[in-house]
């Protein structure tokens, strides 16, 4: 299956754009559009532009990556792509870090663990306090080496006269992700993770409301967590989900559905009679919901579109 010029430019700009922070991308991307026209419209002449006449323009201007990377200032600690990111992840995780620690200040207070109130308030403002500076902290430098690395989803491998640009995808193309998205949840995740490490520790503030029973399952989902980081981390690092990677993206759901067995299996989770009951009746409800959803991925996988798209194996225009 071959494409027309107009095709090839559209994917093109696409690629580019994507790859450019929101502010100022539509101008980018129309200047983009009519320059890549008009070169395309002289190289063809009196003749109507083709698929080569476009394969030669955009091999001229470059790989998608380097051309975006023109449109990119350096001097940036998180640079404007990636800071929207960086703030929606470092406001998420304060904000319930923030909730946490309210609720388990008054859950203190109530099962009076504690005589004296004021006490009990200013300990966990302190350790709110700490908690927070430091998973900022951690989050910072995480997208600050993400910045370094990327510069803003930007990857440039390889010689700009290797690519080709019959490999762009198209426009509409489910299989891609958005790779500070994934990351973001990445690093959401391990953050969430490490906090409650920390919060169930023996001196822990989660320590008395911790059922010993649970304690049991903790390594359970600690391997559940790094499975599912590690796939992540294996797809944006491909940039898009494969086969391969959606077969193993099943798995891992399965195994987080044998750790929810798990843990419901195991007994009390909290100390706290009803909000050992709460827990217990929203993981059921996730239980269900996640084995549902793993049901219709393996019906897509199995009976569903092709993860690739038909025009790769089309054959190419020599040059």
């Amino acid at each position: 299956m071959t494409m027309t010029a107009n095709e090839m430019i559209e994917r093109y700009v696409h690629e580019v754009g994507r790859q450019l922070p929101r502010k100022g991308r539509n101008d980018i991307e129309r200047e983009l559009r009519s320059l890549l026209q008009d070169a395309v419209d002289e190289r063809a002449g009196d003749g109507q532009p083709t698929e080569l006449t476009a394969t030669k323009v955009l091999l001229d201007f470059g790989p998608p990556e380097q051309m975006a990377a023109q449109y990119h200032a350096t001097q940036y600690v998180i640079g404007p792509q990636l800071y929207p990111f960086y703030r929606f992840v470092a406001t998420i995780v304060l904000s319930v870090m923030a909730v946490l620690y309210l609720v388990l200040m008054i859950l203190t207070l109530v099962t009076g663990n504690s005589a004296d109130t004021a006490s009990v308030i200013w300990n966990f403002l302190l350790e709110f306090a700490q908690a927070a500076v430091i998973s900022l902290g951690v989050i910072t430098l995480i997208f600050a080496g993400i910045e370094r690395v990327w510069g803003g989803e930007i990857v440039i491998d390889g010689d700009s006269a290797e690519w080709d640009p019959h490999d762009l995808p198209p426009v509409d193309d489910p299989d891609r992700i958005n790779r500070f998205e994934q990351v973001a949840g990445i690093i959401a995740t391990i953050v969430f993770v490490g906090i409650f490490l920390v919060l169930i520790r023996p001196d822990g503030v989660l320590a008395p409301f911790i059922a010993p029973g649970f304690r049991s399952v903790i390594p359970l989902i600690i391997v559940s967590t790094a499975i599912e980081v590690m796939l992540k981390f294996i797809v944006v690092w491909q940039g898009r989900w494969t086969r391969m990677t959606r077969t193993l993206e099943i798995g891992s759901e399965l195994f987080g559905l044998y750790v929810l067995v798990q843990i419901l299996t195991v007994g009390a989770i909290t100390t706290i009679d009803f909000l050992n009951w709460v827990i217990r009746l929203a993981l059921f409800v996730a239980l269900v919901v996640d084995a549902i959803g793993i049901v219709v991925k393996v019906v897509k996988l199995i009976f569903g579109r092709k993860f690739r798209p038909q025009w790769h194996n089309a054959v190419k225009p020599s040059s």
